[in-house]
This record gives structure tokens, C-alpha cells and sequence, in this order.
């Protein structure tokens, strides 16, 4: 019996599920972060915001469906150490939970920039973080899915 998994609850895991968060799948372009500030649409859940925007193509060649940046402002926490905690719990969730959301943006031949900020002024445990996290990437794949419908009805 291994270790790794030991504490996860009890899941359906997809088997093609990779459980990555590679360089290629994050958001690093400014030109593509203030694009995604200007133009990106909202989705709130607390404590979390995601500004999400669909693009056509990427300058960089990334192949990735979906880019992701995290930010969580100096002006909450003042401490690197408590902005760094919440990233790499946030990192965590979304690295295991990416997989419904993989699948909604490649069925719909979508390519997505996502940028997540932490809003709470206050530290959550993993598991909420989680919890939240979750909640909000499954609403931004039904809005994902929603617009590929739309898209789909007006182009035939």
C-alpha cells in the first residue's frame, strides 16, 4: 500500500488525468495578464475572484486549453510567507481539480486565460480553499460550456 493518497477522500480519478501544473500552463505574459484585466469577464466566489477570457490564439505556442496566474495581494497579507502559503494551497486544489475543466475547454476547442485572486483578508484551511475552489471552477466550466452551445447554434 502507498502513502501518496493516503489522506484524499474517496474520488473518482479520471485515469487520463494528469495531476500537473507545468510552466506551459501558466500565465506569465503581461501583455496577456493586462489583456485579461481589460477585457476578462468575472466570476466571484468567495474568497476568490476569477477573471476568465477566452482567446484565439497565443503568441507564445502554448498548447495548453486553459493558462492559469495566481495573485494574492500585498495589501491582505504583508507577509511573503502568508501570500506564498496561500499560492501553493491554491496551486494545490487547482493542479488536482483541473481535469473537468481541461475537458470542457478541449471538447469545445476552447483556449482560456484564467486569473485567480484571493480576496479574503484572512488565511482559509486547506480544505475550504478547496471546497471554494471547486465550486467556482465548475461554474466557470458550465459558463465555458454555455458559450460553446451559443457559439456552436449561431454558427450552424
Amino acid at each position: 500500500m502507498t502513502e501518496i493518497g493516503k489522506n484524499m477522500p474517496d474520488r473518482q480519478v479520471d485515469s487520463n488525468a494528469r495531476f500537473t501544473f507545468r510552466k506551459h500552463e501558466r500565465l506569465c505574459s503581461q501583455t496577456a495578464i493586462s489583456q485579461l484585466i481589460r477585457e476578462g469577464k468575472t466570476l466571484n466566489h468567495y474568497p476568490f475572484r476569477l477573471l476568465y477570457l477566452e482567446v484565439s490564439d497565443r503568441k507564445d505556442g502554448s498548447t495548453s486549453p486553459v493558462r492559469l496566474a495566481i495573485s494574492v495581494p500585498k495589501r491582505s497579507f504583508k507577509r511573503a510567507v502568508k501570500r506564498n502559503l496561500l499560492k501553493r494551497r491554491i496551486r494545490e486544489v487547482y493542479r488536482i481539480n483541473k481535469s473537468s475543466l481541461y475537458q470542457c475547454a478541449e471538447a469545445g476547442n476552447i483556449r482560456v486565460n484564467l486569473l485567480l485572486v484571493y480576496v479574503s483578508a484572512e488565511i482559509f484551511p486547506y480544505n475550504e480553499i478547496e471546497r471554494k475552489l471547486v465550486a467556482l471552477l465548475q461554474r466557470l466550466s458550465k459558463r465555458l460550456e454555455e458559450n460553446a452551445g451559443i457559439s456552436a447554434h449561431t454558427a450552424g
